[in-house]
């Protein structure tokens, strides 16, 4: 299904081998199913991904399985390990606010950030060691030696210091290699070489085309607008001014640690949360309506990921839905940055939504 090598940053790579994403260690267990989860921003460079992941998820289309190779860079950018997955498929996807300051989240700032997670299912796993220092034979370990700094300095200081990519010089037996995803380079064996390059990395010898990191807040998610629609609700309702979205699972009655949606749930769920506030209004009346037993009649809800320039990069659209849970307390919690940005207690609102259809769409 994937016609070339398709080349994306994500700041975390997760190896796995259950089901539970919420291992506090996860790890990689070599007699199990490799399993892996990527996560990041959810931002507008990975429409394309989100695409793939809107074909698996309603299994759309000719969905044929496919490689993932995952290279483990140093802060020098020269390649250590890779991650070589064999016949993948997407199998979980979701997309949630992350508030906690127990962890400086991808943009090495304390604050909130919304980020996409994918899981991964997989047939086959090679761990390769391709990179300076890597011991890939036991009986190496015997004959180590330290190793004097060499006077060339690494590829990432070299382009501080003004040199272009393509004039990087690597140390004795390393090839100069650029990275596909952005205009950088790496140093890497010249038995590497031919690997990488069918891998989507680009020799200097070849035709230069690297695209522009995107990840100012203007291209990245920033916020959710909620639209309901459907049933007695005779015009779309806009809603701005919920802070979170986070699917659920089936089984899933509470927002988890870590909220996911399986493919191939048969009762989708979702949460909504957010500081009460009075545009919602019209929100708590439908609310009123199912507890009170007078709105029998289903709805649909969309869910927009908006960037901060106002660009869709999401749509999770649910269909014929009905709320089973909502409720108003004071979160005390300080272990994390609050909706209204200060560090002291808040009343919010979360809201459990059943529907019985879900469609994953990347913005336009």
């Amino acid at each position: 299904m994937i016609k070339r090598p398709v080349t994306l940053t994500f700041p975390k790579f997760v190896p796995v081998n259950v089901e539970d994403l919420a291992l506090p260690i996860p790890g990689e267990t070599f007699d199990a199913k490799p399993q892996f989860m990527l996560s990041s921003f959810a931002q507008k460079d990975f429409m394309p991904m989100y695409e793939a992941i809107k074909k698996w998820e309603s299994k759309s289309g000719i969905v044929s399985q496919f490689d993932v190779d995952i290279d483990v860079l140093s802060v020098d950018d020269t390649l250590i390990q890779t991650w070589h997955y064999t016949n993948c498929e997407p199998t979980n996807h979701y997309t949630t606010l992350q508030h906690s300051i127990l962890f400086i989240p991808f943009s090495n700032e304390f604050g909130s950030e919304i980020h996409t997670n994918t899981l991964f299912d997989c047939r086959f796993l090679d761990i390769l060691g391709t990179g300076e220092g890597i011991v890939t034979d036991p009986k190496d370990l015997m004959d180590l030696k330290p190793v004097l700094p060499s006077a060339i300095e690494s590829p990432l200081k070299q382009m501080k210091k003004g040199t272009l990519p393509e004039e990087i010089v690597c140390k004795e037996s390393y090839e100069v290699i650029l990275k596909p995803n952005k205009d950088s380079a790496a140093c890497v064996k010249s038995t590497s070489l031919e690997k990488l390059s069918q891998r989507g990395w680009i020799q200097v010898s070849m035709e230069l085309f690297i695209p522009e990191d995107i990840l100012t807040e203007s291209e990245r998610a920033e916020s959710f607008v909620v639209r309901i629609s459907g049933g007695l609700i005779k015009e779309e309702q806009v809603f701005n001014t919920f802070s979170n979205f986070a699917p659920l699972s089936e089984t899933a009655k509470i927002p988890l640690s870590i909220p996911n949606y399986p493919f191939g749930s048969t009762s989708p769920h979702f949460v909504l949360e957010g500081l009460p506030s009075k545009d919602k209004e019209n929100f708590y009346q439908h609310v009123s309506n199912w507890l009170t037993g007078t709105f029998p009649e289903s709805f649909d809800v969309s869910i927009d990921v908006v960037s901060g320039d106002g660009t869709i990069i999401q749509t999770w659209e649910y269909q014929t839905c009905d709320f089973t849970e909502y409720i108003t307390t004071i979160d005390e919690r300080l272990d994390k940055i609050k909706y209204h940005g200060k560090y002291q207690s808040e009343i919010i609102d979360k809201t459990t939504i059943r529907c019985s259809g879900l469609d994953i769409n990347p913005g336009i």
